[in-house]
């Protein structure tokens, strides 16, 4: 998967870090709070906050996608992936309830989360639906396009504004004794 004619080359959105910088700097302050007033709770959070916020970072500033028409490389967070369109499945969109992003399913063989196009409630990518339609479109020679499935978001979506809700209602709890 080289050179350079037809190539699709993608980046994460640039917008982003006005969302991690935030959350970095509250979760070592909530990291700091637990400290200060005995609280496991708030440790926790604080430090999961932050592992999440570092590979956040990590994903703005080493994520790309190269789309090529025999396939495509993906570098997210320190890992690699490689994939041919002849082993790609289907484009999933998963929507979370921080905004929705792009992965790739393999044959009989692993999802791979792609570094772009990424969009979240704060900062919408537009161009998020036309850049996958971008993708799904890619397969050169006689590969017919990939197919994009848009997951059913209701269920995950519930279950993560109930863990949301559940941690920051225990980390006030927690505080505020």
């Amino acid at each position: 998967m080289n050179g350079t004619s037809g190539a699709l080359r993608l980046r994460p959105n640039g917008r982003s870090p006005l969302i991690v910088v935030p959350v970095l700097i509250t979760g070592p302050a909530l990291l700091l709070v637990g400290w200060t007033q005995p609280s496991a709770t708030a440790s926790l959070v604080g430090f999961g906050m932050t592992i999440y916020a570092l590979r956040n970072l990590l994903i703005l500033y080493q994520g790309r996608l190269e789309v090529w028409p025999d396939g495509l490389v993906n570098r997210l967070a320190g890992q690699r992936a490689e994939v041919t369109w002849e082993r790609a499945d289907r484009l999933l969109v998963i929507r979370t309830l921080f905004g929705r992003y792009a992965q790739l399913e393999e044959r009989g063989g692993p999802r791979v989360s792609l570094a772009a196009p990424r969009t979240s409630l704060i900062m919408h990518t537009p161009r998020f639906d036309a850049v996958l339609n971008d993708l799904s479109r890619m397969p050169g020679g006689c590969r017919s396009p990939v197919p994009v499935h848009r997951t059913v978001p209701l269920p995950a979506i519930t279950v993560q504004g109930i863990l949301v809700l559940s941690v920051v209602g225990a980390v006030v709890v927690a505080v505020l004794r």
